[in-house]
């Protein structure tokens, strides 16, 4: 059996869409253990917003919105 190519929405977790969804509305500041863990968290928000655009998500105009950056050493 081969693995689909693509992750639906309901695969990345509720808490990921509400961090998602958040940040389009607000600013959110995360701290996290490392610049490997900050970059895998990037990727999977990129993730989750392409699977969105992917299955049409309802939230998807709203989504969009958020802007995903990474920040260290001084500008942190």
């Amino acid at each position: 059996m081969t693995l689909p190519k693509h992750q639906p929405v309901s695969a990345f977790g509720p808490e990921l869409l509400a961090l998602l969804l958040t940040g389009s509305l607000e600013e959110v500041t995360l701290e996290l253990p490392s610049f490997s863990a900050a970059r895998y968290l990037q990727s999977r928000l990129h993730a989750l917003r392409a699977a969105m655009r992917r299955e049409k998500h309802p939230r998807l105009d709203l989504v969009q919105r958020a802007k995903v950056s990474l920040l260290w050493g001084e500008k942190a």
